[in-house]
C-alpha cells in the first residue's frame, strides 16, 4: 500500500540485543533493521537523549549497512539523531552528507532546516551543500514554520554562513511571523542574527522592542542571549558610526 498510509511497523529490533553484540564488538547486520525502523529507533534514542555508549558504537554500522535505502524524510531524521546524540564518527556523516547532496531538490522546508542543525553540529561546513540548500529552500521560505525558521538562523550562526540576501530573507520571516514565535525562539533568532555581522537596524529595533514587551516571559538563558546580543550589536553600531 501507499508508504505513508501505513502504521509505522513495531520493530524487529531488540535493543538490549543490540547493546550486547556492540559490546561484543559483533560487527555483523545480519540483524539490520529497516530504514524506517532505524529512523523511528534514533529518533526516540536521540529524544530521550539516553547515553548508551555501547549502543552508539553500534548505531553508524547499522546506518552505513543501509547503504542509502531510506526515505529523504528517513534521511533527514537519522542524520539529525546521530548528531543530537553526539556520535562522533566522520565516515558515517560523510556518507549521510553525500546521500543528502543527491537529495536536497527533493526536500521539504522543515526537512531543510534540520539538515542544517545536523551540518551544524557535525561541524562539516559544505558551501555547495549550503547553497544548494538555500536555492531549494528561498521560494518556500514563507512556508515554514516558526520553529524550522529559528532553527535555520541558529544553524547560519553555527556554521558562520553569512549570506546576506537568504539572511535578511531569514529575518523578514521571523518579523512577519513575530507574534507566532514563542519569546524563547525570538530571543534566539534576535541571539543568531545579531552573530551575523549584519547591520539591519531597523529589524533590531523592533525585535529588541518586542523582547522588552515579553522580558517578563524570557528565562535566564534566553536574557543572557539577548543581553550578549544586544553588546554586539552596540558594537557593531559604535564601529559603523550610527
Amino acid at each position: 500500500g501507499n508508504e505513508n498510509s501505513e502504521q509505522l511497523p513495531k520493530l524487529q529490533i531488540d535493543a538490549a540485543k543490540a547493546v550486547r553484540e556492540a559490546s561484543r564488538g559483533d560487527t555483523s547486520v545480519h540483524d539490520i533493521p529497516s530504514g524506517r525502523g532505524l529512523t523511528t529507533l534514533l529518533s526516540a534514542f536521540s529524544k530521550s537523549r539516553s547515553d548508551f555508549h555501547a549502543l552508539l558504537r553500534w548505531i553508524p554500522k547499522q546506518v552505513m549497512a543501509l547503504q542509502g535505502q531510506y526515505s529523504t524524510s528517513q534521511l533527514a531524521v537519522i542524520f539529525n539523531s546521530c548528531t543530537r546524540l553526539g556520535i562522533r564518527n566522520r565516515p558515517l556523516y560523510y556518507e549521510l552528507l553525500g546521500h543528502s547532496k543527491l537529495r536536497i531538490p527533493q526536500m521539504r522546508p522543515a526537512t531543510l532546516a534540520a539538515l542544517v542543525r545536523a551540518l551544524a553540529r557535525t561541524k562539516l561546513y559544505n558551501r555547495v551543500v549550503m547553497r544548494q540548500i538555500v536555492k531549494t529552500i528561498s521560494p518556500q521560505i514563507v512556508d515554514l514554520g516558526t520553529t524550522d525558521v529559528c532553527a535555520l538562523l541558529v544553524g547560519c550562526a553555527e556554521i558562520a554562513y553569512r549570506d546576506e540576501r537568504f539572511l535578511r530573507l531569514l529575518a523578514s520571516v521571523v518579523r512577519s511571523k513575530i507574534d507566532e514565535l514563542s519569546s524563547s525562539e525570538l530571543a534566539n533568532a534576535f541571539a543568531s542574527f545579531s552573530q551575523m555581522r549584519i547591520l539591519h537596524y531597523q529589524w533590531f529595533d523592533e525585535i529588541l522592542f518586542e523582547l522588552f514587551r515579553r522580558q517578563h516571559e524570557l528565562t535566564e538563558k534566553d536574557a543572557t542571549n539577548v543581553a550578549y546580543a544586544m553588546a554586539l550589536v552596540s558594537a557593531a553600531e559604535i564601529y559603523d558610526g550610527r
